[in-house]
């Protein structure tokens, strides 16, 4: 089954299935973790995928393609070996 919901682009709201339809509770965390839509009466919405401490839903138009993080120099973890 979809349901599909139009909502606004800068704080996107909507009523929470989990009342009604108790399986809808890991795809709610996930939407909500990887949109940003927050779902109103949902019993435990918090990050499902990502840590607590990321900057933002990755999966949105606004989210900027190199991301809010620094990510640290690895070095030679992804260089090719020659010697193999």
């Amino acid at each position: 089954m979809r349901l599909r919901v139009w909502l606004g682009g800068n704080d996107p709201v909507v009523d929470s299935l989990v009342p009604v339809w108790p399986g809808a509770n890991w795809q709610e965390r996930e939407i909500y973790d990887l949109f940003g839509i927050r779902f109103i009466g949902h019993p435990d919405l918090r990050r499902i995928l990502l840590p607590d401490d990321w900057e933002g839903h990755p999966l949105r138009r606004d989210y900027p393609v190199e991301g809010f993080r620094d990510i640290p120099n690895t070095g030679d973890l992804f260089r090719k070996s020659s010697t193999l």
